[in-house]
């Protein structure tokens, strides 16, 4: 994929959209563990099956809204290796 090809995908209004029902569902895993968290008497009581869920909701759908960053990185990379910088 060429840097352009890649900039022209990020500013897609559909890319853009998702990545944004993304984020709100990443932000409502979040939410959800820290109620769960928060409305119990004791840390006994937390559903750490459930925890453990949401936060594996929220380490995945953290990697896909890394994808920029590293599509970036990785394009980056590409570039470098086919022009080489000359040593002076």
């Amino acid at each position: 994929m060429r840097y352009v090809e890649f900039e022209e995908w990020m500013e897609n209004p559909c890319t853009r959209e998702f990545l944004d029902l993304i984020k709100e569902h990443q932000k409502a895993s979040k939410d959800a563990i820290t109620d769960l968290m928060l409305n119990v008497q004791s840390i006994s009581q937390v559903d750490l099956h459930q925890v453990s869920q949401l936060r594996g909701q929220s380490y995945a759908l953290e990697s896909i809204l890394n994808t920029e960053l590293f599509m970036r990185e990785l394009i980056d990379e590409e570039v470098q290796t086919v022009r080489p910088e000359s040593d002076n």
